[in-house]
């Protein structure tokens, strides 16, 4: 159930957020002074990548072109960039490469976001933050099929899968249980900001429900 803290944790995790407590990752400190969490930038950089629930607000720079948005975060690397330069050629193979693959349309790498739909700017983010850089070791995923059809939403679901293949840790934020139930490997309910309980994908409705009324299971 929505408002229970799922997008203060993302927003913390990201970076986004300042929180007090224990925050880890591989055993590094998110919340020490020079720590992942402290910005998105340090999260960046320490493969933290985050698919935001406000696409438009958090993910996208609307007046810019699909190839400028698909490079966001990844600038500065290649393919995007040969040291302090562009790499126009790069960044544009790069951005065709990515536009094929999540089928983003209209197919053209200078179209500007602003004119995408609302899929397609959910496909365009999916596409960067998951397949754009390196391989990630943590996701944060915040609603990542909303809007799309059942195949782009396949299309995401298996790029979140083949990030958890290749070793990032995903945690995938969804108010869609027959999506948590089809993705997770477990699933973690938030009461009131806690953690109430964690249940296989197959648990049953009903104990999933008292979950979410903060009840044990």
């Amino acid at each position: 159930m929505d408002g229970n803290g799922q997008t203060e944790l993302a927003e913390v995790l990201a970076g986004l957020r300042r929180a007090r407590g224990a925050l880890q990752l591989d055993g590094h400190d998110g919340l020490a002074p020079r720590g992942w969490a402290r910005s998105p930038g340090e999260a960046r950089a320490s493969g933290i990548v985050h698919l935001p629930e406000d696409r438009r607000g958090r993910a996208l720079c609307l007046p810019l072109t699909v190839e400028e948005n698909l490079s966001l975060g990844w600038q500065a690397r290649r393919p995007y960039a040969r040291g302090a330069l562009i790499d126009g050629a790069g960044r544009r193979r790069k951005a065709v490469e990515l536009i094929d693959a999540f089928r983003i349309g209209p197919p053209d790498p200078l179209a500007r976001a602003a004119d995408l739909s609302g899929g397609n700017q959910q496909k365009l983010v999916a596409a960067r933050e998951l397949c754009g850089g390196p391989q990630p070791r943590l996701v944060i995923a915040v609603q990542p099929t909303r809007g799309l059809d059942v195949g782009a939403a396949r299309r995401v679901h298996g790029a979140l899968r083949s990030s958890a293949s290749g070793g990032a840790a995903v945690l995938l934020v969804s108010l869609d249980l027959d999506e948590l139930r089809a993705v997770a490997d477990r699933i973690l309910v938030l009461y009131e900001g806690r953690a109430a309980g964690e249940a296989p994908p197959t648990a049953s409705d009903e104990s999933l429900g008292r979950l979410m009324l903060g009840q044990t299971a």
